[in-house]
């Protein structure tokens, strides 16, 4: 059976009808459920690849670009509706949800049926960081455990050299992050690179944790502790979703806001511990941020690190490598770690 879909752009401002953008986003999702709407995805409307979001126009949102916010405005969203849905009543309630923006252009077409509900996982595949960590999708997670199983028997209970020692499961979304990301990526591959010598043991902080990618994966490759922060509390809950869908110790790993937003002095007022332990300085720390946001938190992060300890920031275009290491001077940094136009930074803290 056919269906038909629906498919409009948002591109008014950020909070317009005096919501926030996610409030936005679910009020719209759950209208067109509400008409019947059995799918519904979101795509980048318009973009531009020449601005710090170098997502292609059309394409599906896996991961916002570093250090963004899910990007609730400038989307394309795609509802499928059964084939008898009443679009006239469909239109009035949208004529009605617009009524102080002016409802924007609707597309209709008829497509072939398919089991929409797992068309978004299509084209999802494994990721291999330096030998010692494997991302792959949630929905591999059993057919995947028993042929690692398999793999490491047929070592005869020895990794082989190639065989990643650490596993983690995630899928990608608005909130979550999927290692995709050049930035992320960067990120990634240090952390398999250096697992056995910087990680095993060390208390991480991952500054800007979005879905909590680079926070589950120190933890995977040895970490003792981490603490992941957010400004999104909508992140914190997907790096939470993450964390429990992979298996990880809630005791290993401690969410929060910044300790300079008012929420977190609102929730533990009166508790300097919490903020304490937020601000205590850790062995790695982790900022897969963009240049500007990291050159205006650099006094921050810096007192985060404790001496000999490595920072590691990255959501940076190669031309801004300069500015963002000025801003650091009490770091020395390695050579830039660059890709696709992006560059990580790696330094270690002076001592004294």
């Amino acid at each position: 059976m056919p269906w038909i879909q629906l498919s409009f752009d948002l591109l008014t401002a950020p909070g317009s009808q005096g919501l926030s953008d996610a409030e936005r986003m679910e009020e719209l999702s759950e209208l067109l459920e509400s008409q019947g709407a059995v799918s519904i995805s979101a795509t980048q409307a318009n973009a531009s690849t020449n601005s710090e979001d170098p997502a292609a126009s059309g394409s599906a949102i896996l991961e916002p670009a570093p250090g963004s916010q899910p990007l609730w405005s400038n989307l394309r969203l795609t509802a499928l509706f059964p084939l008898q849905t009443e679009l006239g009543e469909l239109q009035q309630r949208l004529d009605a949800y617009f009524a102080d923006t002016g409802l924007p252009q609707l597309h209709l077409s008829f497509v072939e049926d398919k089991d929409w509900s797992e068309t978004w996982r299509e084209g999802l595949e494994e990721m291999n960081f330096g030998g010692r960590l494997r991302l792959l999708p949630k929905n591999l997670r059993d057919t995947a455990r028993s042929d690692i199983e398999a793999e490491r028997s047929d070592s005869s209970g020895a990794e082989s050299a190639g065989f990643p020692q650490a596993v983690l499961y995630l899928d990608p979304g608005l909130a979550f992050g999927s290692g995709a990301h050049p930035t992320t990526r960067l990120c990634l591959e240090w952390l398999a690179q250096e697992a056995s010598e910087v990680l095993a043991g060390a208390r991480v902080t991952d500054y800007g944790c979005g879905s909590g990618i680079l926070a589950l994966a120190a933890l995977a490759l040895g970490a003792e502790h981490v603490t992941a922060i957010d400004y999104d509390k909508q992140a914190l809950l997907a790096t939470r979703e993450n964390a429990d869908f992979n298996g990880v110790d809630s005791s290993r790993i401690r969410l929060s806001l910044p300790p300079d937003s008012t929420l977190l002095s609102q929730q533990h007022a009166g508790r300097n511990e919490v903020r304490d332990a937020i601000e205590k300085p850790v062995d790695v720390l982790l900022a897969n941020i963009l240049a500007n946001p990291l050159m205006e938190l650099a006094p921050n992060l810096t007192q985060r690190v404790k001496p000999g300890g490595k920072l590691v920031l990255s959501g940076i275009l190669e031309q801004q490598i300069k500015e963002v290491i000025a801003c650091y001077p009490s770091f020395t940094f390695a050579s830039a770690r660059c890709l696709e136009g992006w560059a990580c930074l790696v330094a270690t803290r002076h001592h004294g």
